[in-house]
Parts: C-alpha cells; sequence; structure tokens
C-alpha cells in the first residue's frame, strides 16, 4: 500500500497546507453555496462533528483530508473554498474546491449541477491569486510548493455516469472509458505541476461496487458486491499507477504517489470486527440501503452508535471508516493517528454556519434526476431496483422495503420539500 507521501522525506515542517480537489469523500461544504440538490447541510449529517453541526460533509463527523490536515500539525478541518465565513487567512493552511457529486468526466459534473475539475482548477488559480495578496509573491509561491495537494475523485464517472448512464457506456468500454478518465487525470497533474504543485496525494477508487447502494441494486444476488463495478475500480487503479510512475519520471521535482485504498476497504468488508465494526452492509441513517443527501434527512432514524458502522448513508464511509483509512496512508512516520472527535477548540466559525430548517427546494431537479447523489435517483432505483423485484419475486434484504415504514417517510419528505411554494 502506498502512503499518501513518503514517509522517508515527510516532517511536520515539509507540508504548508494541505490543498484538496475532489468529490463528495473530500467536499467540506462547496456544494452549500451552489444550485444542486447533491447537499447535506442538515441533520443528522455531522452528527458528530463539533456540537453536532451538519457543514456539508458527506459524513457523520470529520473527513479523511481533515485528519491529513490535523496530523501535518495544521488546523482539524480544510475550509471550504466557496464558505463566505472563510477568509485567506483561513485558506493560507488549506482549502478545499472539491464538490460533491462531481467527477472527472464533465459530464458527471453536468448530472448534478456541481463543480467540475476544470471548474476547481479555476478556483485554485484563484485561490493562488489571492495568496499571492495576501502573502506576497515569493512567500506564496513556497507555499504552494510546499503544500499537499490531495486528488480524491473518480467514483461518481461510474456509479452515476457510467454504470447508471446510456451516454459513455454507448460510447466506449469500460477500458476505453478508463482510459478516457486516466487522460484527464494526467492533463489535471501536469497543470497544477505547472502552476507550482509538488507534492501530490491521489487517491485511488475503493471497491464502489461494495457500497450499500450498490448491494440494494444488486439484491437478485443477495446484496452482493457488483463485480462488475469493482472490475472497473480496479482496472482505473492499475492504471492510475502507471500513470503515476510516469509523472514521478517525467516532471522534475514532483513528488507524487498514490493512496490505495481498494484493498483496504475490501478487508474491511471481509473482516469487518478487525476494524471494529459490526456492519459494513448497510449505512447509518435510515435503513442503511438506499438514503443518500436529502434522502438521509432529519426524519430518517439513525443508527445509536455510528462507530459501528463502516457507512454512514448508503454511499459514503462514516467517520471512524475515514480515520481508518487516514492512519493506514499515513502521511507522516512513527505517529499516533490524530484523535477520531475534534475538539470544541476548532478554530473556524462554525457558529456562524446556518442550519437549514428544511430540505433543499430544488423541484425541477429533483424530477430531473432523482432525489440523490452519487449514483442513486429515484427513477433508477424505481426502474432498476422495483422492476426486478417485481420480475424474480425474490427479495433482499427479507422485508418489504415499500411498508417498510422508513422509505415512505423519505420520499414523503422529499416530495413535500419538492413541490412547496
Amino acid at each position: 500500500m502506498f502512503s499518501l507521501l513518503d514517509c522517508t522525506y515527510v516532517t511536520r515542517a515539509d507540508v504548508s497546507a494541505v490543498i484538496v480537489f475532489g468529490d463528495s469523500t473530500v467536499d467540506s461544504g462547496n456544494n452549500n453555496f451552489i444550485t444542486t440538490i447533491a447537499k447535506s447541510n442538515f441533520r443528522p449529517y455531522g452528527k458528530d462533528f463539533c456540537s453536532g453541526v451538519p457543514t456539508g460533509r458527506f459524513s457523520n463527523g470529520r473527513l479523511p483530508t481533515d485528519f491529513i490536515s490535523e496530523a501535518f500539525g495544521l488546523p482539524q478541518i480544510v475550509p471550504a473554498f466557496l464558505d463566505p465565513s472563510y477568509t485567506i487567512k483561513h485558506f493560507v493552511s488549506g482549502v478545499c474546491f472539491a464538490s460533491a457529486g462531481t467527477g472527472w468526466d464533465r459530464v458527471t459534473a453536468g448530472i448534478f449541477n456541481v463543480i467540475s475539475i476544470s471548474k476547481q482548477l479555476e478556483y485554485y488559480k484563484q485561490y493562488q491569486r489571492m495568496l499571492k495578496e495576501h502573502q506576497g509573491e515569493v512567500k506564496a509561491k513556497r507555499t504552494i510548493r510546499e503544500a499537499l495537494h490531495v486528488i480524491c475523485l473518480g467514483s461518481n464517472d461510474f456509479i452515476e455516469n457510467y454504470f447508471l448512464l446510456p451516454i459513455r457506456s454507448s460510447q466506449l468500454t469500460v477500458s476505453e472509458y478508463v482510459n478516457f478518465l486516466i487522460s484527464i487525470v494526467n492533463n489535471f497533474v501536469r497543470e497544477i505541476y505547472e502552476l507550482g504543485a509538488r507534492k501530490i496525494g491521489i487517491i485511488g477508487l475503493g471497491p464502489i461496487g461494495c457500497i450499500p447502494v450498490e448491494r440494494t441494486i444488486n439484491f437478485a444476488a443477495f446484496g452482493k458486491c457488483r463485480e462488475e463495478m469493482n472490475d472497473a475500480a480496479r482496472e482505473f487503479n492499475v492504471k492510475l499507477q502507471q500513470l503515476v510512475a510516469t509523472l514521478n519520471t517525467e516532471l522534475c521535482g514532483l513528488r507524487i504517489v498514490l493512496g490505495d485504498i481498494f484493498d483496504l476497504g475490501l478487508d474491511i468488508i471481509s473482516n469487518p470486527t478487525a476494524y471494529g465494526f459490526k456492519n459494513v452492509a448497510r449505512g447509518c441513517c435510515g435503513t442503511g440501503l438506499f438514503e443518500v443527501s436529502i434522502l438521509c434527512n432529519s426524519l430518517s432514524p439513525t443508527c445509536c452508535n455510528a462507530e459501528e458502522y463502516s457507512f454512514w448513508d448508503a454511499v459514503h464511509p462514516s467517520q471512524r471508516a475515514y480515520h481508518i483509512r487516514e492512519a493506514c496512508a499515513s502521511p507522516l512516520p512513527n505517529r499516533s493517528p490524530p484523535p477520531l472527535n475534534p475538539s470544541t477548540s476548532i478554530s473556524p466559525p462554525f457558529h456562524r454556519i446556518k442550519v437549514p430548517t428544511r430540505l433543499p427546494h430544488y423541484p425541477l431537479a429533483i424530477s430531473t434526476f432523482g432525489s440523490s447523489i452519487d449514483g442513486l435517483s429515484s427513477s433508477y432505483f424505481s426502474t432498476e431496483v422495483f422492476r426486478e423485484m417485481e420480475r424474480t419475486r425474490r427479495f433482499w434484504p427479507p422485508f418489504d422495503l415499500e411498508h417498510s415504514g422508513v422509505l415512505s417517510i423519505d420520499f414523503q419528505v422529499v416530495l413535500q420539500s419538492s413541490f412547496e411554494d
């Protein structure tokens, strides 16, 4: 397994800031400030965060990049670039451009109208201009050069795009699509290198076919992982590793490593008790089978102890799973992992975050794309899952979803919020 940075040269003083590009696994709240249904700035998201504040993180608590930042002696969280509560004074030590629901493919970003990777690059350039005004050109260039640039995306290109919509899958084979994505990764890394980035940690794909929502869709196989999706993730990771080797050779002064989380993810699923988990097949929120984003809301029953679950919702890992991921891909030698829960002394202005009293109101987007994010829409769920249930007359899990109570409550909330004036 590769660490995010080679432990032979990394010390606390080596990293000036943590700069994040990616999707919902590292989005610390940018989607709160764009028009999309891909949001999580409402309860129960953030229930184990500082004072239980939902910040837009798709987790019950912190994200892996938050733990990475703390591990380098930097602030305990990485703030979202679009959050007006923060200024360049906060961004000096870290900034997040990530957007839930996005991918390498521009088509993926368009599905939920989120921030594309090219737009994240534009924000990065804007950030550099702000940094130069704040620190001066010489110091700002040094900050960028010594910053750890974390890149984490690609899952949505398969979950909500290739294996869901007939656009790319009708044009390209899986291998061709992987090559297409890798070419975008290559161009992106070279662009941020030209802008001064020299330390890059890029996170590979996990076993995406084993997330709860995909296992729910695969109920006819009794909830087993969708191996065609895992195979695609494996192929992507292999070619990503090849690209990393090429980039390290061709780009002078670049230190880029691949964080391999695939085998770790499978091991957690195969040996949950070894990691302290009791449930790895469902999320903590609601039934844990399909709830994510606005389907995981204040009316969704939530498990008592999220630390026992490897997934918080039907797509995203729990804070504890993120913590394990960060600890196993340690960027610092001979250290203990940072504490799981942040102290109440976190400095960023969370007291100014407004928690929505109701769900987001996007009726057009909901009616067009469904009621969720990262690979699950209500239309897809109904056409694929329930059609298959009707065809096979076999149910997994062994209870009636329609009359389980949770499903009807969630869809009632979605419909109410969608059509209210």
